[in-house]
């Protein structure tokens, strides 16, 4: 398992997650690349709650509105 995935927060999201073969989270875990745009399920938009960036390698322990899966 990646350090990327491991570190994924739990309102990360994209495009990719909501295709029927992809609806699981363990395709994530296979460590396939993204092919969108990320959201933050709690803003929905593409800043998290703290104003930052939202992708899979921002949205990690060190922010505040991180809450791992």
């Amino acid at each position: 398992m990646s350090e990327l995935t491991q570190s994924r927060c739990k309102y990360l999201r994209q495009e990719d997650f909501h295709l029927p073969e992809k609806e699981n989270l363990a395709f994530w875990d296979k460590g396939e690349p993204a092919t969108s745009h990320y959201w933050c399920v709690l803003t929905m938009s593409v800043s998290g709650p703290d104003t930052g960036p939202v992708d899979e390698r921002e949205c990690g322990g060190r922010r505040g509105c991180y809450l791992q899966d």
